[in-house]
């Protein structure tokens, strides 16, 4: 199988990692990583303050918050091994040297 292949599937997974994350996030409020849970109230941190979200979302946006550590480098990875494939119109012009 082609190595490409495999630097495109992590660029993809990445990529809607990201996407879920960032989705995650807005429907939150705030960031879970900087919010906190104070006698069972879950409070996810914004710009101006805090807000309160719900528990369940709460772990989701944790948990996946802690994803990002292995899917971002990932995709840096597959992005700097992704060769793109050469084109008919890619030949060299001077294949002789001077």
């Amino acid at each position: 199988m082609n190595r490409q292949f495999f630097y495109r599937w992590a660029i993809g997974l990445g990529v809607a990692n990201y996407l879920v994350y960032t989705l995650a996030t807005l429907v939150a409020g705030g960031d879970v990583l900087y919010g906190h849970v104070v006698q069972g109230h879950y409070f996810a941190a914004t710009g101006s303050g805090f807000v309160e979200v719900a528990p369940a979302l709460f772990a989701f946006c944790r948990w996946h918050s802690y994803t990002l550590l292995v899917t971002f480098p990932l995709l840096l990875w597959g992005g700097f091994h992704l060769v793109p494939e050469p084109r008919a119109s890619d030949e060299l012009v001077f294949s002789q040297g001077d």
